[in-house]
């Protein structure tokens, strides 16, 4: 049947006409896009496998200075090495820190990266490189402003030397603003 106009006939295309089987023996002549064909190919590819699949994600790992974002799986284990660099920066526009004993203040997020032992090994690395850690956590759901105002109090109260934000959207601008707002004042409501 012609969608646009059901009274004309369907026209026929050979390679857009696909004989699939559906569950079951039941049989039927459906136009597929080629991107529909590569879909329904790669759901039956994962068809009784682990729901635990490599991705080309996981392969993935890029820095990006401002002064530095990181990004990839397992790079969380880079945090030490990371809060070093920024005290002996190779960058131009970082001016050198002279800190003794640098102190980092960790915003997370929900308890997946407790639960998972996550936090516990950056805790650990920073404790084996003498890197003072305090945690913040936010919970779940979206960033608030009493999130915010929370962080920076702790900053002001306990001075840590970094804002490190550990997890998705709502940590990172939780993190972004405590550091912002700690160290040029203001009000997390702007």
């Amino acid at each position: 049947m012609n969608l646009e106009n059901p009274e004309l006939p369907e026209e026929e295309n050979p390679e857009q006409t696909q004989e699939q089987t559906a569950p079951k023996s039941i049989k039927s002549k459906v136009k597929l896009s080629d991107d529909e064909k590569k879909q329904i190919e790669m759901e039956e590819e994962f068809i009784g496998k682990p729901l635990i699949v490599h991705t080309e994600w996981q392969d993935v790992q890029f820095s990006f200075p401002a002064p530095r974002i990181r990004f990839g799986m397992g790079i969380s284990r880079e945090l030490p090495h990371a809060i070093f660099e920024l005290l002996d920066p190779m960058l131009p526009y970082i001016h050198k820190a002279e800190i003794t004993q640098p102190k980092a203040m960790i915003v997370v997020g929900d308890s997946s990266i407790k639960l998972s032992g996550a936090l516990d090994g950056i805790l650990e690395a920073c404790e084996n490189n003498a890197i003072e850690t305090m945690v913040y956590s936010i919970g779940k759901g979206e960033a608030t402003v009493d999130m915010v105002e929370e962080g920076v109090q702790l900053a002001l109260d306990e001075k840590p030397h970094y804002v490190v934000g550990i997890g998705g959207g709502s940590v990172l601008d939780v993190a972004k603003s405590i550091a912002g707002i700690a160290i040029n004042g203001g009000l997390a409501e702007e």
